[in-house]
């Protein structure tokens, strides 16, 4: 009889477990209310950073002294940095102390800045009295855009970027050594009476290329980055060579330069007056940017869509790219050219968003 009893209180706790496990699988299973998908807005805005400072109430605090039975208030000061475009705010979530340095640098001025945006729910302060403090008002918290900044840089009203292009034919030396004492070896190429330092930027197999044609007379396309300076002991003075990172090479003839400058400029377009000068002036540029002091002429050839362009942004401040040559006038006066490709008016302040799906977890217990 015993047995029996036992045996069916055995048999009716393993259906209860089976039921609990049934219960909690069936729990697990259901989706989570946002799916299981989270969806991340990466932003990049332009605008005038802002520097917050407020004083918030925290409410009264009685003082411990019991000669002084009067409560006094509590303040503290809140710093947030915000940036507004076209009305509307976004607070800044700055989590370095790298981006807040640089932040309190661009105070006040126009920035670049790339981060993920977030809708977060905020507190809202009551208005500030005449004297500075807050009156004791309670106000429903409301919902605010927030930017989780990763990069941050400023945006110039004006400016001029250079990127020099060139084609050398010459004979290439990996194991140059260069000054007195050389302190390491340089892969080099020498066209004419110059000499330029190479740079592979890590790239292996257009190193390993370039050994196999060690000695030889090789043909390079890269880009000028900067300038290697050249130490020689007991000399006045250093040697500075043209450093070019390398984007193709192949077997050379001969000895050349091709250099191309491509420019991008921001800044403000006018039109010169019309002509009314002798012959010696009428090739003068029509179309000019002038950028911190310095004027260029602006060439459309045979782009008629850009040039009716232009005509409709006379005054205002452009952004546009193209390539640089020098010319010289009828009258004898040097112009520096930029034969535009591409014209655009200045973007100004603006919001641009991306948004991506990430994968989350698709089960949660429920409880």
């Amino acid at each position: 009889m015993w047995k029996s009893t036992i045996l069916a209180g055995m048999g009716f706790f393993l259906a209860l477990t089976a039921n609990g496990a049934q219960g909690d699988e069936s729990r697990l299973a259901r989706p989570r209310p946002d799916g299981p998908f989270k969806k991340i807005i990466s932003v990049q805005i332009q605008g005038k950073l802002r520097k917050v400072v407020e004083t918030v109430y925290l409410g009264p605090r009685p003082l411990k002294d019991k000669r002084f039975p009067m409560p006094t208030i509590d303040f503290i000061t809140v710093t947030r940095w915000e940036i507004t475009v076209k009305g509307k705010t976004y607070e800044l979530e700055l989590n370095s102390k790298e981006l807040q340095s640089l932040a309190e640098k661009l105070q006040g001025q126009t920035v670049l800045l790339e981060g993920r945006l977030e809708i977060r729910w905020r507190e809202k302060h009551p208005p500030t009295g005449p004297d500075g403090t807050r009156i004791l008002i309670a106000y429903p918290p409301v919902l605010v855009s927030v930017v989780v900044v990763h990069r941050i840089e400023a945006v110039l009203a004006e400016f001029v970027k250079e990127t020099v292009s060139v084609v050398i034919s010459g004979k290439l030396n990996m194991n140059a050594r260069l000054g007195y004492p050389a302190r390491d070896s340089q892969a080099v190429v020498t066209s004419g009476d110059k000499t330029y330092v190479l740079d592979f930027a890590n790239n292996a197999a257009l190193r390993l290329a370039a050994q196999m044609f060690d000695g030889k007379t090789i043909a390079i396309k890269g880009t000028f980055t900067g300038f290697y300076t050249v130490h020689t002991m007991c000399v006045p003075g250093q040697t500075q060579l043209p450093i070019i990172r390398i984007e193709s090479l192949e077997p050379g003839r001969g000895e050349f330069l091709h250099q191309t400058i491509s420019v991008q400029i921001k800044g403000k377009l006018d039109l010169a007056a019309a002509w009314t000068g002798t012959r010696e002036h009428q090739d003068e540029p029509e179309f000019r940017i002038t950028v911190n002091g310095k004027t260029y002429g602006l060439e459309f050839g045979d782009k008629q869509a850009l040039r009716n362009l232009a005509y409709g942004l006379k005054g205002k401040t452009v952004v546009l790219s193209g390539t640089l040559e020098l010319r010289r006038t009828f009258a004898g006066t040097v112009w520096q050219i930029v034969a535009v490709q591409n014209l655009q008016a200045d973007s100004g302040d603006f919001v641009r968003q991306t948004e991506s799906i990430d994968f989350c977890c698709p089960l949660v217990p429920v409880r």
